[in-house]
């Protein structure tokens, strides 16, 4: 079963290749080589990560993207971004790639920020 987290993103920073989250009693360092895929929902941004978590930050997606910032992502389209070592099946004549958690994502080919091919 998945797990969720809420994070407050006044208290997400970047340091070097982490998410680091300040709680009031104690610090949570989060690789940004385990995130899979990022996605906008209403007012918030789940982060999908490798192990079965997720995060809900009250951010908008380029908010995030902004605090990512690796070339190892892409844009997929206005609700997605991805990072492209976990792309498990790409299918560019149906625009659709599949994430090693089997998450199916349609990418507007005019939107994604870079080739998405990781070999």
């Amino acid at each position: 079963m998945t797990k969720e987290h809420f994070i407050d993103t006044r208290k997400l920073r970047r340091y070097k290749d982490l998410l680091i989250i300040d709680h009031e009693d104690k610090m949570e360092y989060i690789p940004i080589s385990q995130i899979v895929y990022c996605e906008r929902s209403k007012l918030t941004t789940r982060i999908h990560m490798v192990q079965p978590v997720y995060l809900v930050a009250n951010a908008d997606l380029q908010e995030i993207v902004e605090l990512i910032d690796d070339r190892s992502f892409a844009r997929l389209n206005n609700m997605h971004y991805i990072n492209k070592k976990y792309i498990a099946n790409y299918q560019e004549d149906k625009h659709l790639i599949t994430t090693i958690l089997n998450q199916k994502i349609p990418y507007t080919p005019a939107i994604k920020s870079e080739p998405l091919k990781t070999r």
